[in-house]
Formats: structure tokens, C-alpha cells, sequence
């Protein structure tokens, strides 16, 4: 039985590049859910089942940062497990993503680092 998984990115392309990479490391994956904004995938995370958020940070309407904020709030799904996928290269910046308990891999997307970033998060789901 394997993680269930949102995509939240406003690139179709990104998206699907995301998802490629994860299929092809033959994680323990079990499906992948996609959103193009924060307030979509604010409701399929309020839907429940998923385990485990990539997310854009500069998304419009609801921007990653914001996501994670709301998802936190709610107690249904609050232990979600989130990566942010970002061209942010403040060092002090990712500093302040990586404290909020959150993993992080920059754009573009290194297959290895995104991977990695996975199955750390992974680890940090309950059995």
C-alpha cells in the first residue's frame, strides 16, 4: 500500500515532469492526485486521503505558503507531509520553508534531489 500524492503547481508541464520522475523511481506511490492553484488543492487535501503535498510556492490565488498555513489549521489534515518546489534561491528564505517542517527542492527539478525529498518525506507518515 503506497502514499497518495498532490501535485499543486500552476504548470501543466511541471506537473507532469513531477509525477514522471516519481513513477520512474518506483516509489512506494499509490496514486497522484493535481491541482494548478492553492485553493484547489486546498480542497483535495480537505477531501482527505492524501499523505503527502508538492507544492508551487508561487502559485496565484492561494500562493504554497498560504496553503500550508490553512492546511495546518485544520486538524483533519494537518500532519499532510509537504515539499515545496520553488526557483527561490535566498538561502535565508529556504531557511525559513525548511523550518516550518517542510522538505524543499529547487526548480528545476533535479530528479535525485526531488526523489530524496520523497522518501523523506515518507519516512515522517504514520505506518
Amino acid at each position: 500500500m503506497g502514499a497518495h500524492v498532490l501535485i499543486a503547481d500552476d504548470s501543466a508541464a511541471m506537473r507532469a515532469l513531477i509525477m514522471r520522475y516519481l513513477k520512474m523511481a518506483g516509489l512506494p506511490i499509490e496514486s497522484f492526485q493535481e491541482a494548478e492553484d492553492g485553493k484547489a488543492a486546498l480542497r483535495l487535501l480537505e477531501g482527505g486521503g492524501l499523505d503527502l503535498a508538492i507544492v508551487d510556492i508561487g502559485m496565484p490565488g492561494m500562493n504554497g505558503l498560504d496553503l500550508l498555513e490553512q492546511v495546518r489549521k485544520n486538524p483533519a489534515i494537518a500532519r499532510t507531509a509537504f515539499i515545496f518546489a520553488s526557483c527561490e534561491s535566498n538561502p535565508a528564505r529556504i531557511e525559513e520553508f525548511l523550518k516550518t517542517g517542510v522538505g524543499f527542492v529547487h526548480k528545476p527539478i533535479i530528479p535525485n534531489e526531488l526523489v530524496d525529498a520523497v522518501q523523506t518525506a515518507l519516512k515522517t507518515l504514520p505506518h
